[in-house]
């Protein structure tokens, strides 16, 4: 009895294992979609609104508590205490709110980038920025949705196997 609750564990948990991982790639690409989709929200009401940074961060958050969220609000309070300047507060807030994420370090360097450029001058110069950084993002995306499609059936397919291996050897 003691043996056969152990391979069934031993095969839920492979399982899982392959799942979570496939789980991981999958999520990945949609954080790397919702923050273009957060990047493309910041272009347009800079275009049409042209408000103050603070103001603009404010209008963007939704109330949730996904990363893009936290980051933002994370900005809002670093820009209210007036103690560093947008760069260095974008910069911090990403790596806070995105550092247990499934992220690529690169993915990572493209969040970091809207800080060098938002709010540092004339929203011409700026929409510049935003089209390079939509295009890169777009890059990383379709890497993601690569990943899902080769590496998620096959994680998800080797915890199956490897489970069902296992309980087969231990049986």
């Amino acid at each position: 009895m003691f043996k056969f609750i152990a391979i069934i564990l031993l095969f839920a948990s492979c399982t899982i294992i392959g799942f979570y991982n496939a789980y991981r790639l999958s999520m990945r690409r949609h954080l790397l979609q919702q923050y273009r989709h957060l990047v493309q929200r910041m272009e347009t009401e800079m275009g049409y609104f042209k408000e103050p940074v603070p103001q603009l961060l404010a209008k963007l958050q939704s109330g949730t508590d996904d990363p893009a969220d936290i980051m933002l609000r994370q900005c809002l309070i670093q820009i209210e205490k007036g103690t560093e300047n947008i760069a260095r507060i974008w910069t911090d807030s990403v790596k806070q709110a995105y550092e247990n994420e499934p992220l690529k370090a690169e993915d990572l360097r493209l969040f970091e980038r809207c800080g060098d450029f938002i709010g540092q001058s004339g929203f011409d110069s700026q929409k510049g920025h935003f089209d390079l950084l939509k295009n890169q993002l777009d890059v990383q995306i379709r890497d993601a949705d690569n990943e899902v499609r080769i590496k998620g059936s096959l994680y998800s397919k080797a915890g199956l196997s490897a489970g069902a291996v296992l309980a087969i050897a231990l049986l």
